[in-house]
């Protein structure tokens, strides 16, 4: 998985769907694919997938990451 290192890293991410809401902490890198899914590594080495179905982003970070 060819992830994209983020500089800096965001304190959180929070992925908006119309029934509920995901919050990701200490997202250090990221990867997306051509069907809209994220990947993403947090800072204790954890991966996650997320579903392409979100309806928003919400970002915890001192910079524009994208």
């Amino acid at each position: 998985m060819n992830l994209i290192k983020l500089t800096p890293p965001e304190r959180s991410r929070t992925y908006i769907f119309s029934d509920k809401k995901l919050t990701y902490k200490d997202v250090t890198a990221i990867q997306v694919s051509e069907s809209g899914t994220h990947r993403l590594e947090l800072a204790d080495g954890q991966k996650v997938i997320v579903n392409p179905k979100w309806l928003a982003i919400e970002l915890d970070v001192d910079a524009c990451t994208f």
